[in-house]
């Protein structure tokens, strides 16, 4: 089998699995398990933010112990267990754990394998990570639709069923590709495994305690910052003249996407219980707002242009949308998705920059450990998404329209705030660079 395509269709699978199903979780944590908004808006954070931190011990494991093809094998087979056994309700914590170990093997050693293999021609790695991207949106526009309505007849059953299934198919296509390990030394590998291991641990103590859930949040944020930039400042792991442009695109990912993320979990809950739904006689599930996602970026992504001088409009256009609907009070279900349009298009403009970013910055030895940097930017927004949970759920005595508003309107804030700290940034580095 082809290497790159098989990578990029394993991708597909993954994205098609991972948020098929996470367009479901914060119903299914509400409706199945009868947990409050606010607690499964922060358990459904805590699942993101595991499934994605440990990435960089399953770097370190596919750099150093195991090599890229049994990492993503093994991470392939533990996701195909954890999304079947979600069907069960009262084995969560089991299946939290099965899905964060394989998401931290498989999630970063995909893409961190094909910047390996296309390292000496920079232009087709380039070419391929903005195929990558628009791919693997395509697998979840195909799985929100799919598992919405399997969902919407049949019950959560099925969906978390097919996900595993996907996931299944995933790994007997990576079994048939060779890949030339290159491990340079085991040295440090017993940290990747410790590491690894005491992910689930950690998502097990937080799903115990509702208020160490938030506490352990901030902690974990904490930590994950420090290891982040001891990530970025230890020698020997990334070229020094590539630590600003990319340590500018891991902050631009942590603050847009946890306020997308936050954003399209709470338009979904906006839909279910304040939007008019009714469309050709029939009700839509609200879990479909998030399907204009994917379809703007696969769409779209050959287009797009990405270049360190836009990464200031997507904050700018997601800010100045936000803040019009939360302005308007509509409860027509067609301005949210124009709102989620808006966001999705401004996505393209700073996704696929950190994975080129990192591929550019890193020594050639590890590169999968550098990889696993992103998928730590991407939890920091996860946590930062949880924490921003509490700015959108109604209070006592504050009904739940004005709630919503009100939280849309601080997050049109955030994001305005943060475009204009980055285009100080940006001024201040092209006087440095006069």
């Amino acid at each position: 089998m082809k290497k790159i395509p098989t990578l990029i269709f394993a991708r597909m699978c993954q994205f098609f699995a991972q948020y098929g199903v996470r367009t479901l979780m914060v119903l299914y944590l509400i409706e199945s398990l009868k947990k409050g908004d606010a607690e499964a808006l922060a358990l459904n954070a805590i699942f993101v933010t595991l499934f994605e931190v440990g990435s960089t011990f399953g770097g370190v494991i596919a750099d150093r112990l195991l090599g890229f093809k049994r990492t993503l094998l093994l991470g392939g087979a533990l996701l195909t267990l954890g999304f079947s056994s979600l069907i069960w309700s009262d084995q969560l914590i089991l299946s939290f754990g099965l899905l964060i170990l394989g998401g931290n093997l498989f999630s970063s050693n995909v893409p961190a394998l094909i910047g390996r293999e296309l390292a000496d021609d920079e232009k087709r790695q380039k070419k391929v990570f903005i195929h990558m991207y628009a791919l693997q949106n395509l697998g979840a526009l195909a799985a929100i639709p799919l598992l919405s309505f399997l969902k919407e007849f049949y019950g959560y059953t099925p969906p978390f069923l097919l996900a595993g299934a996907v996931m299944g198919i995933c790994v007997l296509a990576l079994s048939f590709i060779h890949v030339e390990e290159k491990i340079h030394s085991q040295k440090g590998s017993w940290k990747g495994v410790g590491g690894l291991l005491a992910m689930p641990l950690i998502a097990f103590l937080f799903m115990q305690n509702k208020q160490l859930a938030t506490t352990g949040l901030i902690i974990l944020g904490i930590v994950l910052a420090l290891i982040f930039l001891k990530k970025i400042f230890t020698p020997g792991i990334i070229l020094h003249e590539k630590r600003g442009p990319l340590l500018v695109a891991l902050f631009a990912i942590v603050i847009f996407f946890a306020v997308e993320d936050q954003t399209l979990s709470t338009f979904i809950l906006f839909a279910e219980r304040v939007c008019h739904r009714d469309l050709l006689g029939m009700t839509l599930p609200a879990s479909l707002v998030a399907m204009m996602n994917p379809i703007v970026i696969a769409l779209f992504s050959p287009l797009i242009a990405r270049s360190k001088k836009r990464i200031v409009l997507p904050f700018i256009i997601s800010g100045i949308a936000l803040l019009g609907l939360s302005l308007t009070a509509s409860t027509s279900i067609m301005p949210l998705l124009m709102v989620v349009a808006i966001i999705s298009l401004s996505e393209l403009y700073i996704g696929p920059l950190v994975y080129q970013a990192a591929a550019d910055s890193a020594h050639e030895e590890k590169r999968g450990e550098v990889m696993g940097v992103v998928p730590i930017a991407f939890s920091l927004a996860f946590i930062l998404s949880g924490l921003l949970s509490r700015l959108v759920v109604a209070g006592q005595g504050v009904s739940q329209m004005a709630a919503f508003m009100s939280g849309f309107q601080k997050m049109s804030i955030l994001l305005l705030m943060a475009g204009l700290g980055l285009l100080l940034v940006q001024k201040k580095r092209e006087v440095v660079m006069a």
